[in-house]
Parts: structure tokens; sequence; C-alpha cells
């Protein structure tokens, strides 16, 4: 049974209710109806309560899963299971990335406090830089004598 590609059997709803009934056991409790819409898939044996479903007058009782109702259940299980850890993986990473997004945020805040900083420095340093020209050209304008006899000495 295991040769069976389980992925191709898709149950119908009313199908999966019936079929739900087993998820805890091989066995559970199913009318004459319930019993004729599983047989037909295969998943359940051919007997209610010990009675086989072709020859004797049944009523409803309890019903056993086939071989390939018991691999199909551990099939749905295993997919079942899956399905459950994605949407965990998936809740993980939307913490994530709500973190990433919060330090993303604080990041971009700093960066616009230290532009504006560095705008402050800038100007303060303009500031420096035109206060020693200045100074450079008093020097220049109150010391010129000297400092022409200094650069005639030196060529």
């Amino acid at each position: 049974m295991k040769d069976i590609d389980y992925e191709k059997i898709i149950l119908t709803e009313e199908e999966q209710n019936i079929f739900d009934l087993f998820r805890s056991s091989d066995t559970a409790f199913l009318t004459v109806q319930q019993f004729k819409v599983l047989y037909k898939r295969g998943l359940i044996k051919q007997t209610i309560s010990g009675k086989s479903f072709w020859y004797d007058d049944v009523a409803d009782g309890i019903c056993q899963l086939s071989e390939k109702g018991i691999y199909f259940r551990e099939f749905q299980n295993k997919k079942l299971s899956s399905a459950m850890s994605l949407k965990e993986i998936s809740d993980t990473l939307k913490q994530q990335l709500s973190s990433v997004a919060s330090i993303s945020n604080s990041a971009k805040i700093q960066a616009d406090l230290a532009v504006k900083k560095s705008q402050q420095a800038d100007i303060k340093g303009w500031i420096a830089v035109i206060l020693s020209a200045f100074t450079l050209f008093c020097e220049f304008a109150i010391n010129h004598e000297a400092i022409m006899e200094f650069i005639k000495q030196l060529f």
C-alpha cells in the first residue's frame, strides 16, 4: 500500500468529515450511509461490527480502517504536521520581521540625527576657516614688512 500516491487521493468534504472520525483510532462508529461513502474509496474494511457488508443484513456499527486507510491517515497527519510547522516558521519570521522593522526605524532616526549634527559641525568648521583666514590677512596687513624681509633672506 505504500506504492500508492496518496497526494492524488482527494476527499470531498463529506468524505473527509467521515474519515476524520478515524483521526485517533483505527476504528469508529459509522452509519451504513457513512460506511458506503468511505467504502467506495477503499479506506475501510468491508465489515460493520464484524458482519460482512455484502452477505449480511448490516446496521450501524463499528468499522475499521483498511491498510490503505491507515496509510492515508498517516499521510494526512504528516501533511498536517508539516503545515503546522510551516505556520510556526511563518509566525517566527513575522516576529523577526517586526523586530527588523523597528531596528531599521531606529537606525534611520540615528542617521537623521547624525546628519543634523554633522551639518552643525560643518557650519562651525566654516566659521573657524573664515576666522583663521581673517586673522592670517590681519597678520599680513600688520607685519607685511617683516614677512617680506624674511622671504628675501630665504631667496
